[in-house]
């Protein structure tokens, strides 16, 4: 329901996009592949009829080398997290009731492969693996990691083969137990490529390659031609043109006068960098320090800001969810404008609130919770936040848990320790639809407003606050009222403006480098620094140190649920 008339979600283009038009007024064209999703359903404010009823067929049978093979497909059950007018119609599983029974299922059709590809996160696809019987190969994704090696995965243990090698023994001997093939691949960075030997109905062997998207590929003709044809309207291209696109969110109308304006092409360079500016930390790394600053910076300077009864000392806090995406930016590299979407797509809008301190820091527990907790199931994302006039103490090995105030163990604004009673203005995005009482991931926040641009073609013009267009019934059945005002600055506004303010344009790693947030041993006196590898790279959370977010967790064993010891 996204793009339909009802939601109001749809895309605008002044002229048909070559070679492949996108019908009127729809901003979606439908897959020309199969797609599979064990754990979609449809719910209301569909009709009633339709609930429960699955979205997409759970699983696809082909056949390969005369091989019977089953794909059963799990999506991302996170996607609720997301802008609450994504999720119309829609309710979300895990898939992991639904699986033994698909299992049983597809043997009873003849498969004689059965693969799950599944986008619940390398954590919780590795505990799929390891509970139930049946699976032969998983392909995993959502949390970008690489698995340089394959993964084989049994009940007890994970094993990680080595790349280009031959199975050892142990490993071949696992594979014949029912051990589990899993890999994943780093969104555009990587391609993989698995090569199964079968015997007598079963995986004997395999062959798995995570191959890097470099230089060395050599590029094609006519997909190079493709995408020269896609980008067209988008860049000046062979016309010297670029013709105006409109991003409509929900309740928006009016092409080139409400929403989001894309009129600059997306190779303008905007700005440089001196060091790397790549989405793919755990806890922190230069570029999220560098958008949650620039939020930071552009909203505190709109003289609005300072005539709200509360709000004379301007903004406190930004701060920049870290997922891990986007264009990679080497050493004295360009930015590009194409680059600043790819870090903020087209959705959010720039919004403001303010919140207690306890609400501010009770949030960042529960985002480092949700990263971090034993449970894999539990966890629902594979970042942390960037911080702008913050700092902070966290202990990931040792305090998971209320009772231990949690895994933040001091936070400070502005130099300042965190004051739990103290209201603070905090300034980022807004997902199109929500209630509004929230403000990047963060709830409880009161005075929502919004910032918008005198004129919607120009970046530079004046900024001014605006109160929401709606604020109530927000999203009624199928349709979403329109909540932002019709010029809203995005962030991509704000990373233009604040490039602009730089010294040569240019992101610099003594201005934004890591070190705000810093992993502590709360159980030393004086919390003294313990390195980020000790705390993140326990020996019993991950079957790999190169990945980014453990998959096991952080901190004591016994919050998995196991106990060890004698009696």
């Amino acid at each position: 329901g996204l793009t339909d008339a009802a939601s109001g979600y749809r895309c605008s283009e002044i002229t048909a996009t070559q070679p492949f038009a996108t019908p009127e007024g729809k901003g979606v064209i439908k897959a020309s592949f199969p797609a599979v999703a064990a754990n979609l359903y449809n719910a209301a404010p569909l009709p009633p009829q339709l609930h429960g009823k699955r979205v997409l067929p759970a699983f696809q049978m082909l056949e390969r080398e005369g091989i019977n093979i089953a794909v059963i497909g799990i999506t991302a059950a996170i996607v609720p997290q997301q802008a609450d007018a994504f999720n119309i119609g829609f309710r979300f599983t895990q898939g992991v009731e639904e699986l033994p029974g698909l299992i049983d299922q597809v043997k009873n059709l003849g498969a004689e492969l059965i693969v799950v590809q599944s986008e619940l996160g390398l954590s919780q696809n590795i505990k799929i693996a390891q509970s139930f019987k049946g699976i032969d190969v998983m392909y995993s994704a959502h949390t970008h990691e690489v698995t340089l090696g394959a993964l084989l995965v049994t009940k007890k243990e994970v094993i990680k083969t080595t790349p280009g090698e031959p199975l050892n023994h142990s490993q071949r001997r696992a594979l014949r137990k029912g051990g589990v093939i899993l890999v994943e691949t780093n969104r555009d960075m990587y391609v993989g490529r698995l090569d199964l030997k079968m015997r007598r109905g079963r995986v004997a062997d395999f062959d798995w390659q995570a191959i890097a998207v470099d230089e060395s590929v050599v590029q094609d003709p006519a997909m190079l031609k493709l995408v020269a044809a896609m980008e067209e309207d988008f860049i000046a291209g062979e016309d010297g043109e670029v013709k105006r696109h409109t991003f409509l969110p929900g309740g928006f109308r009016n092409p080139g006068t409400q929403g989001l304006q894309l009129v600059d092409d997306l190779d303008t360079v905007v700005g440089f960098t001196d060091t790397l500016l790549l989405r793919h930390h755990v806890l922190e790394d230069t570029l999220n320090n560098f958008l949650a600053d620039a939020i930071l910076a552009v909203t505190d300077n709109v003289a609005d800001v300072r005539g709200v009864p509360g709000w004379e000392n301007g903004v406190d806090i930004s701060m920049a969810n870290g997922f891990r995406f986007g264009n990679a930016v080497l050493p004295g590299g360009e930015i590009t404008l194409r680059d600043l979407y790819t870090w903020f797509p087209i959705a959010p809008a720039v919004n403001i609130a303010d919140f207690s301190g306890q609400s501010i820091e009770g949030s960042l527990d529960a985002i480092l919770g949700a990263v971090f907790d034993r449970n894999v199931f539990m966890q629902r994302g594979g970042w942390y936040v960037g911080l702008a006039n913050m700092r902070q103490k966290v202990d990931l090995k040792n305090r998971p848990f209320s009772s231990s105030s949690g895994r933040v163990v001091e936070t400070l604004i502005g130099g300042k320790l965190l004051d739990p009673g103290k209201r603070y203005v905090f300034a980022s995005c807004y997902g199109h639809g929500n209630a509004l009482d929230e403000v990047c991931r963060t709830g409880g926040g009161s005075n929502h407003k919004f910032f918008q641009l005198a004129d919607g073609d120009d970046y530079s013009s004046e900024i001014t606050l605006a109160e929401p267009v709606n604020s109530e019934g927000i999203i009624t059945g199928p349709a979403v009222k329109q909540v932002a005002p019709d010029n809203y600055l995005h962030p991509v506004h704000a990373l233009r403006r604040y490039l602009d303010t730089l010294a040569d344009n240019t992101v610099t790693e003594a201005q934004f480098g890591i070190g705000r947030v810093v992993t502590v041993n709360s159980k030393a006196p004086g919390n003294l620094p313990q390195p980020e590898s000790e705390q993140i790279g326990q020996p019993d959370n991950t079957p790999d140190t190169r990945f980014v977010q453990p998959p096991f967790g952080a901190g004591p064993d016994f919050f998995s649920g196991r106990i060890r010891g004698s009696h």
